[in-house]
């Protein structure tokens, strides 16, 4: 696995944290992940609210999705995009059964 990878398995690990836990990130972009020398991720501008329901839950992680995607731009070709969004969606379904 390449460090795009590593590092977009670490941003899917942190944004379906989120929402296995029930909260959304109105602003989810790469822009607000601060990396480390080691590799440490710290997200800024966090600003989580509490989700109220399923039908919401899944409107506002598909949003998330779209905010990320527009934020990896110019960073990814599309495929792999396609692939980080299809391994979030598969991430938080494996969460939510948990």
């Amino acid at each position: 696995m390449g460090l795009k990878w590593h590092f977009l398995e670490g941003i899917a690990r942190d944004v379906t944290n989120i929402y296995a836990r029930g909260y959304h990130h109105n602003d989810c972009h790469l822009g607000n992940v601060l990396v480390d020398t080691d590799g440490n991720r710290m997200w800024v501008d966090n600003e989580l609210r509490r989700i109220k329901g399923e039908a919401e839950h899944s409107s506002h992680f598909e949003q998330t999705l779209d905010l990320l995607d527009r934020s990896m731009k110019q960073a990814l070709p599309d495929g792999m995009k396609k692939e980080f969004r299809a391994r979030c969606r598969e991430r938080l379904s494996q969460k939510m059964v948990d």
